[in-house]
């Protein structure tokens, strides 16, 4: 289990121009290109790996011209720690209300 919380912590501990290289992650593990964008790319992952969110990072996540496609990304990942200024218990919130709204209604 650690290593695997270590594999997600050091997201964000990278050079850019590994994103190109693909060896961002190890193992030639990929990385969608829209994080070479992101407002966070290079910020130390103790801003988005706690229990809240810095303001500093909150700011940054409101600021970034790919917030969508971050929060799309945990969504569908199921991932640990904060993306796109969320919490994993708000990607749940969302996700949930999402299902509610492809339900049919019940008379």
């Amino acid at each position: 289990m650690a290593g695997n919380l270590l594999d997600v912590v050091n997201l964000y501990a990278f050079d850019p121009a590994d994103l190109v290289a693909g060896s961002v992650g190890g193992a030639g593990r990929q990385w969608p290109s829209w994080q070479a964008d992101a407002a966070c790319l290079g910020i130390g992952a103790e801003d988005y790996f706690g229990r809240a969110l810095s303001p500093e990072a909150a700011q940054r996540c409101a600021q970034c011209a790919v917030a969508g496609a971050c929060l799309e990304y945990a969504l569908a990942g199921d991932l640990f720690g904060w993306w796109a200024g969320t919490s994993e218990r708000a990607r749940r919130r969302i996700l949930r209300a999402r299902r509610a709204a492809l339900l049919p209604e019940v008379a």
